[in-house]
């Protein structure tokens, strides 16, 4: 039953006024490097718990942190508020937060070779809370943004942990959360594996300085594919089943992650009338390599695989290319082979300002199926931009996209965004 806005609205703000009287608040401070402080040593071990429990994008603690009296209890709670203008040219996408390389159009009308858009629906708002923090401590993280229409807020995050375990909606664990290069753009390079699906997963570090982690998991089964007179979409009965192994050193600043995940899609073969199981799978490998200390750093990801085009954020959920009738066969699917990588630099000019560039790209092979014509084939995704910290709750930046969408036709379109934002970070 979904309630009326004004409703949910004092709801909320009845439970954080109870809250905010129950718990103590700390004040917090930043530091030039970004990383959230408090003023006391035990606040700094809950910061640290609090990070380790909310997902790269949410890494740094908040500034409003709440703690109950008998010292078992912590919450906090943070956001932003990102303001962005954008200036489009080629053949202009309309999405204002997300440049998705696969909605740029291709034959666009003429006379709408530019666009100018607003927008602030990128902004976020989380809770992050911890009970019992240390090795049995319990984690709860919720995140929201309004990407949604007309500002409606969008879940991002929401999941529960416990020594390992955790359960709930999560970006999945094929990919390296922590490898998605810096951008204004709220969806980054076309080719990331940033997707977020329901599952439950195990992940655990070992070695002598936990310089190794691992991980797997069972995920949400999203096959997408489609459907015409020999083929209809059923129901997914398989989970995926996502597996990953890292080992980082530098104090875990640089590091190497090799990812694999197995699916399982189901389809209706409307010539035998018989449900079949078309096995799909999926390498990745990526990284954070330190070139420079403090300086110069190298981030990648390189994935490929059959079957998992939705995995890739470029394609989830706009394409339907897990799956390609066969020739051959009338009623029978094959799994599409597809890859995509990215490689970028980030520099630190300052503990004040940045800079990163970095170059996308993302293929989807027919195999002698039958793909449509106007099918994906391949899109490529060019990212460069400039970031500046005017205090620590205050954040300018200035980027440049370009991107380019072919389909199997041949036809293809381009466009370029030049876009700014100011970000406000509590």
């Amino acid at each position: 039953m979904k309630l009326p806005f004004i409703s949910t609205h004092r709801l909320l703000i009845a439970s954080l006024s109870s809250l905010a009287i129950s718990l103590p608040a700390f004040a917090h401070k930043q530091d030039g490097h970004g990383i959230h402080h408090t003023e006391m040593a035990d606040h700094e071990e809950i910061g640290e718990a609090l990070a380790h429990n909310a997902p790269a994008e949410f890494a740094n603690p908040p500034h409003f942190i709440f703690k109950s009296h008998n010292q078992k209890f912590v919450i906090g709670l943070g956001g932003f508020l990102k303001a962005t203008a954008s200036f489009d040219f080629g053949s202009p996408t309309d999405n204002p937060t997300d440049f998705l390389v696969s909605d740029i159009p291709v034959g666009q009308a003429k006379g709408n070779g530019a666009k100018m858009q607003f927008s602030a629906q990128s902004s976020a708002l989380f809770a992050n809370a911890i009970f019992n923090p240390g090795k049995n401590q319990v984690g709860a993280f919720i995140g929201f943004d309004f990407r949604g229409g007309n500002y409606v807020p969008v879940l991002q995050y929401g999941f529960v942990k416990y020594r390992g375990f955790q359960s709930g909606y999560d970006i999945t664990l094929f990919a390296d959360d922590a490898v998605a290069p810096p951008s204004i753009d709220a969806q980054g390079p076309n080719s990331y594996l940033g997707i977020t699906t329901p599952g439950v997963r195990f992940t655990t570090s070992f070695g002598k300085q936990k310089q190794w982690s691992a991980g797997v998991g069972l995920e949400m089964p999203q096959a997408a594919y489609p459907a015409d007179d020999a083929v209809a979409v059923v129901n997914q009965r398989i989970p995926d089943i996502p597996a990953f192994i890292r080992y980082s050193w530098n104090e875990s600043s640089s590091w190497l992650r090799l990812a694999a995940i197995l699916r399982n899609m189901t389809y209706r073969d409307l010539v035998k009338e018989t449900n079949r199981t078309s096995t799909g799978w999926g390498l990745a490998l990526s990284g954070n390599v330190g070139i420079i200390p403090d300086k110069l750093s190298f981030i990648f990801q390189g994935a490929y695989g059959h079957g998992i085009s939705s995995y890739f954020q470029d394609l989830n959920g706009a394409v339907e290319e897990d799956l390609f009738a066969s020739t051959d066969h009338p009623g029978k699917m094959k799994a599409a082979p597809a890859w995509g990588g990215f490689a970028g630099f980030q520099y630190n000019f300052s503990s004040k300002c940045y800079a990163s560039a970095s170059y996308s790209h993302l293929r989807i092979y027919d195999n002698k199926t039958m793909a449509a014509a106007d099918d994906y084939r391949y899109g490529q995704y060019i990212l460069a931009n400039f970031f500046y910290d005017i205090n620590s709750y205050l954040t300018w930046g200035v980027e440049y996209i370009y991107g380019r969408k072919m389909n199997m036709n041949g036809a293809n379109a381009h466009d370029n965004r030049l876009q700014t934002m100011l970000q406000f970070s509590f």
